[in-house]
């Protein structure tokens, strides 16, 4: 990742997202999530082709993918919320059905006055309009799950830390991110700039030195300290 120029990488991003719209699982299952918070799954489906240049996304136990799991920084749980478009169109044409029912019956409109039928097929016409209102509202409440995600958004702001671009380029990139792409000037209340602000600081100043503390006696901190292995045992060997 730190040898790419930051605009190739997040141009990958940017055909992650597009990739993640058109998957099944979750497209047509009913699962929505946000655009910056994808679905770890989905994540390392991708990324393991080798066309997508993050191969050691797939490996569990590579450097890169214990760095992003760690401290619940780039992955995050998240509740993702599920419908069932059958069952709600089920349940509506049902409820429309019954009201078509009771207006054409011809007893019970026999029954009313003028005024009364005006009445009750317009309280009919108000239900109709409030159920179509309220259709997202029911749809968004029918099912939750929590799902393990990466936070685009934080990978975004990591490879401004650690990929090659010029300076000029990753600030112009910086300012329409925290704008979220629009084209106005960045405020200093701006909430997406105080937590650019906060991780850029954490993840330069904190993050690489807690890792390594935390992973002192595990092998993916000598994977760190010496990247090729074999290279760095062989020397030893000659050494000796």
């Amino acid at each position: 990742m730190h040898l790419m120029n930051f605009k190739f990488f997040n141009n990958i991003l940017d055909k992650f997202l597009k990739w993640t719209n058109e998957q099944p699982v979750y497209s047509k299952n009913g699962w929505q999530f946000d655009k910056e918070i994808v679905p770890l799954d989905l994540f390392v489906e991708y990324f393991t082709e080798d066309r997508n240049h993050l191969c050691q996304i797939y490996n569990k136990e590579s450097p890169m993918r214990k760095f992003l799991n760690f401290d619940d920084i780039f992955i995050v749980k998240t509740q993702m919320t599920r419908w069932d478009e059958n069952k709600k169109n089920v349940e509506y044409d049902e409820k429309i059905s019954k009201m078509i029912e009771q207006v054409m019956d011809r007893e019970m409109m026999d029954t009313m006055s003028y005024e009364q039928k005006k009445d009750y097929i317009k309280n009919a016409y108000n239900t109709i309009m409030q159920m179509e209102g309220n259709e997202n509202k029911d749809e968004q409440e029918y099912d939750d799950k929590e799902v393990d995600c990466i936070d685009i958004f934080c990978l975004r702001i990591l490879s401004l830390l650690v990929c090659r671009g010029r300076p000029a380029d990753k600030a112009t990139f910086l300012a329409e991110l925290t704008n979220d792409s629009q084209k106005k000037s960045v405020s200093w209340n701006n909430t997406r700039l105080t937590r650019t602000l906060k991780l850029m600081l954490y993840i330069t100043s904190i993050l690489p030195n807690k890792f390594m503390s935390m992973n002192y006696n595990e092998n993916v901190y000598h994977k760190i300290m010496n990247p090729d292995r074999k290279k760095f045992l062989s020397s030893k060997l000659k050494n000796k």
